[in-house]
Parts: C-alpha cells; structure tokens; sequence
C-alpha cells in the first residue's frame, strides 16, 4: 500500500503544502468550501431569489467607467449600460448587443480629454452590454461564483477584484477568469472559428507595472474546450501568502502572492474584445452572460489562539477552525483513516512529531498563514 510517512517534521508551510504528491495518494480532495469546513459563508448574493432592490443596495449596476481603457490604443468599444443588467427567477444577465450610444468613456473626465487610442472622451460606441461590481470591499478569503459565458468572436468576459470602485485609478488586480477564444490575445497565435477559450487568471498590481501583461509568473493562460458555455463554478482562495484559482472545485492554478493586499471590489463584467477587428458574422448579438450566485467565504478564526499539542491526534473529532500552532506526536504513531480528508490550518506552525502515515485513500493538507 502506498502511504505519506512524516517522521519528527516541523511544518512551516508558509505557502501551500499539499503534502506535495497529496499525496502521492489521494483521492484529490482540495480546500474549497465544498469540502474545508474551515471556511464561513460571509457574503451570499443568490440572483435567483434577490429583488432588484436588494440588488442595487449592493451591486454598482450602472458604472461610472463605460468602457476599460487597458493603454496602447485598447479602449473596450462598448458602453456599460444599466438597463443591459437583468435579474430574475433565473439568475441575473448581463446582456451585450448592438446599438448605437453616444455617452462619455469616464463620467468623472471632460468631454474633449483624449484616451490612449487617440479618441475623445465623449464618443459614439455601436455596442452596449452589462456591468456589476460590489459596493463594499473585501480581502482575502474565498471567492466564487456559478456562470454561463456566451461563446462569440467579439466577446471579452471576466469575473475580477480590484482595488477601487474607480476602475480607471491604479491599483492591484485579481481576474478570476477573462476569456478570450484562443488566439485572440496579442502574441498568440490566431485559430478561429474554434470552440476553445483561453481562461486568463492575471493577477496585476498596478497599472504601468512593465512586467504587466505578459510577465509569466503572475499571469498564465488557463485552455478550457467548449464546454465552457455551460455553466460551471469558478473561485480562487486570496490569502496573505498565495492565490489559488479553481475551476469546478478543481485547481487549476497556485501563486505566491505577488502583492495583492488591499480591500477589493467584486466585478462582473462582459466586455467587447478591444486588441482585435470585430467581426459580427462571428459573434452572436445579442448574448448573455449569466450569474447564479456569487460567494465570499472567510475562514473560521474563532480559535486563532489555541495552542493544540497532543501526541495522539484525534481524527475523528478534530474541530476545523483555525489555530495558533498544532503540534502532534512525540512517542505516538498516529494513521489517519483511508477514505478521510484531513485539513489543517494554523497561523504560527504545524509540526509532526514522530510517525504520522498518509495511507493511499487519505488526504492531507495543511496550511499556515496569518490570521486573515
């Protein structure tokens, strides 16, 4: 039988330790809220059941900022306009279309103030779709929602955080997803039509910065096949040492936190592609992006200080919020139950004393960060 064995292991694990190979012998648990009953439910914005009232008492539906000006001449070529966002018994929409609108790029800006594409502020725009972004904001923690992105040549969706309500300011940046049909991003080669899509999971940390975009280590293109038009669960765990995305409860990307630190917004957007020629016989307008739900979690601090130190570890009972340090062993041999995930969190050290075995059908993952 293949096993984990720890012997007399101080486990600092500053950044993510799935015990590496989790293990070698695993059924391939992670640590999302599906299956770590450290995380709390923070923030819960059901679109199904939630009125239109309660959506503007949090959600930003009608943004200041109609179009994302991403430098270099890619100013987005739609409107942002509220009565593109939709709730109702079937979740909310955020529908893009044709029409033609003219309206200021930035609210806040004159009239005459030129953009990085050379065109004034106040300009004609021939598409419209739909915003929406928190009224408060949040850092670290868990965050997920459950979506349907339409597929269409044109289409530039995201699921994002950022520093401030003024998506025009500076600030640190976490996407989620941004999808793009593969080959549509400056630098990649072009394959079109296909019903692949590139999944960028970017994590910026201000706008200027010359590793951004295409500095490898924070940001790395996720391939999705076409059953992304379906509707699937995307998150990422922001913690103060790492970011890990999910896709379906499954990871799929893990980084060591390059920074991202402040308060966030929560935003969901879907934008018209600004680095290409649009073609519209490609791209079926009008289309939704829809939204069942979006989800904070944080993790369980209400034991923070606890000091657990015991030579037998009691897997059985074992209460998962986070503590201060959690020693095990020292002249006991402890081997956790086939079939179970252990998961433990702790904001000074975790520390193995003695035998501890992982056996093939177990999982363990352990986690050390500040008390966030």
């Amino acid at each position: 039988m293949r096993q984990l064995r720890l012997n007399s292991m101080r486990a600092l694990f500053a950044n993510i330790m799935l015990i590496q190979l989790c293990l070698i012998a695993t059924i391939g648990f992670g640590q999302s809220p599906l299956v770590d009953p450290h995380w709390d439910l923070y923030r819960d914005w059901n679109f199904k059941t939630m009125s239109w009232a309660t959506l503007n008492q949090y959600w930003v539906t009608d943004p200041c900022i109609k179009a994302l000006d991403h430098g270099g001449g890619a100013v987005e070529p739609q409107s942002y306009q509220g009565n593109n966002v939709t709730i109702s018994g079937s979740g909310l929409k955020l529908k893009v279309k044709q029409e033609q609108l003219t309206d200021k790029v930035r609210c806040y800006e004159p009239d005459n103030v030129i953009l990085s594409d050379g065109v004034t502020n106040l300009r004609t725009t021939y598409y419209s779709s739909g915003y929406i972004e928190t009224k408060d904001s949040l850092k670290y923690g868990f965050i997920e929602a459950r979506v349907r992105v339409p597929f269409g040549y044109d289409f530039f969706p995201a699921f994002w955080t950022f520093k401030t309500s003024n998506a025009a300011a500076n600030g640190a940046e976490i996407d989620i997803f941004e999808m793009l049909p593969a080959g549509e991003y400056p630098g990649t080669p072009f394959v079109f039509p296909n019903t692949n899509v590139v999944a960028k999971t970017n994590c910026h940390l201000y706008y200027g910065d010359p590793l951004d975009p295409y500095d490898p280590p924070r940001n790395l293109d996720v391939a999705l096949n076409s059953s992304y038009t379906n509707y699937h669960k995307y998150g990422v765990e922001w913690s103060p040492s790492k970011i890990i995305w999910y896709f379906d409860d499954q990871i799929v990307r893990v980084l060591v936190n390059p920074g991202v630190h402040d308060f966030n917004k929560t935003i969901l957007n879907i934008a018209i592609n600004p680095w290409i020629v649009l073609n519209a016989s490609l791209t079926p307008y009008p289309s939704d992006m829809e939204i069942d739900y979006v989800r904070w979690y944080k993790l369980n601090n209400s034991a923070c200080n606890t000091v657990i130190n015991n030579c037998a570890f009691w897997f059985g009972g074992y209460q998962p919020t986070v503590k201060k340090s959690i020693n095990i062993g020292g002249g006991c041999s402890n081997t956790q139950p086939v079939g179970t995930n252990l998961i433990l969190r702790a904001t000074d050290f975790i520390q193995f004393n003695g035998e501890f075995t992982v056996p093939y059908g177990a999982s363990l993952y352990a986690d050390v960060n500040a008390c966030y």
